[in-house]
């Protein structure tokens, strides 16, 4: 998996747009494992 796409989900959900926050949420849960997607996933726990 490349990093580009953990990079922009990660500022998705900081930057605090709802509609961003979502977007990056949803790709955390169709989009395979990996250490990215564990902390991208971890900090989406924050908002959920």
């Amino acid at each position: 998996m490349k990093a580009a796409p953990i990079a922009r989900m990660q500022r998705y959900l900081e930057s605090g747009d709802p509609i961003l926050m979502a977007e990056a949420i949803a790709w955390v849960q169709i989009n395979p494992g990996g250490a990215g997607r564990a902390r991208i996933y971890r900090y989406s726990r924050l908002w959920c």
